[in-house]
């Protein structure tokens, strides 16, 4: 009797020490991959970005992520002479395929190098396709490099809907991404004297990076509209992305007599998490448009009601999760009625946690194995 042999697969991406939804999931994966047996080498970046391209302040955060012991930190996505040793370590071991997490366009000189030197086939994990705010040629070059990729696995099925995946030749799976976060949960009464928040008010949570398409002006619109039925808080915790903080900062100002906010424009230390998400009654995530969403996993792992909108993958992650409420995007009205939604007492007595926990891990590795 044939016994089947065990894949061998290289990871190459960021973890510790690294701060952000993207270094968290490519650790959780190389732990996987290991637990399984399949893991010959875990090849990180000793540095992502220079300080001038990277928007905050910086992109490190030595408890955002658990340290991976046998990581080997190698390469700098943007530093082409310690690109070689990438190739020569991955060369050095015999296996099977290359694991490859793609999300930015800063990295396609980088990938553009492997999938020209590499001699064993790669396997391309697209948390994006393309940069939010990608131009066309942008996104002819996005094309071409990663059409010299093996295999593709991406989180949202509008991506094999792309014309570089129409060619037969190109082999793409789709599955949601599972879960990543395990809180340190505190009580709810706890986390609101932490930030000061009246017993007597519901609390609505914005978090994450704030970039133009997460939709925190669209948020702020509707904050309005609620703020005339309900005594609230809305809580906003997130460094902003580049010269965003002015115009941020403004836009709270005008409407702090109609609602209170408590604001952290900032990154928000891995420790202080808790106290946020605990705090709130809702998590809304008013996506302009998205791929898919680590905040929305972390509010999952909270067992908080989501309201969001139905773009990009974002209807698969939360396809089993019931206590979800979409509004139509850019829409204030529609927020505005949907996070009333997301109050009923019954909605908040019966949250429960629907996760998939180890088998959410197990199906996804199982799906790199082309």
């Amino acid at each position: 009797m044939l016994v089947k042999k065990s894949p061998r697969l290289t990871l190459i991406g960021p973890s510790w020490p690294f701060r952000g939804g993207i270094p968290k999931y490519t650790t959780r994966l190389a732990q996987g991959l290991l637990q399984r047996g399949y893991l010959a080498d875990f090849i990180t970046p000793f540095r992502q970005y220079p300080s001038w391209l990277y928007p905050g302040k910086s992109d490190q955060d030595r408890k955002s992520c658990p340290q991976f012991v046998s990581s080997k930190p190698l390469f700098s996505y943007l530093e082409p002479w310690t690109w070689a040793k990438v190739i020569n370590t991955v060369h050095e071991t015999s296996i099977d395929k290359v694991l490859i997490p793609f999300w930015s366009k800063a990295h396609l000189p980088f990938l553009n190098y492997l999938y020209s030197h590499l001699r064993i086939p790669s396997v391309t994990i697209l948390h994006n396709l393309f940069d939010h705010d990608s131009g066309r040629l942008t996104r002819f070059l996005t094309r071409k490099v990663l059409s010299r990729s093996q295999y593709f696995l991406c989180h949202s099925n509008e991506i094999p809907l792309d014309p570089i995946f129409q060619s037969s030749s190109k082999n793409i799976r789709f599955q949601p991404l599972p879960l990543l976060y395990e809180q340190n949960k505190i009580s709810k009464a706890s986390a609101r004297t932490c930030l000061n928040i009246s017993p007597d008010h519901k609390v609505f949570l914005f978090f994450g990076l704030i970039r133009p398409y997460k939709g925190l002006s669209v948020l702020l619109e509707a904050c309005q509209k609620v703020a005339q039925r309900i005594p609230f808080t809305l809580l906003i915790a997130g460094e902003p992305w580049g010269n965003l903080r002015k115009t941020i900062e403004n836009l709270l100002s005008q409407n702090e007599r109609s609602f209170k906010c408590i604001s952290h424009l900032g990154w928000l230390p891995e420790q202080e998490v808790p106290i946020w998400f605990s705090a709130c009654d809702t998590v809304v995530a008013p996506y302009l448009r998205a791929t898919g969403s680590s905040v929305i996993s972390q509010a999952r792992c909270y067992q908080k009601p989501i309201v969001t909108t139905p773009v990009g993958g974002i209807p698969e992650q939360l396809s089993d999760y019931p206590k979800t409420f979409f509004s139509i995007p850019g829409d204030s009205y529609s927020l505005s009625q949907k996070m009333i939604d997301s109050l009923d007492d019954s909605v908040l007595d019966s949250c429960h946690l629907y996760c998939d926990g180890e088998d959410g891990w197990e199906r996804y590795i199982d799906s790199l194995l082309f």
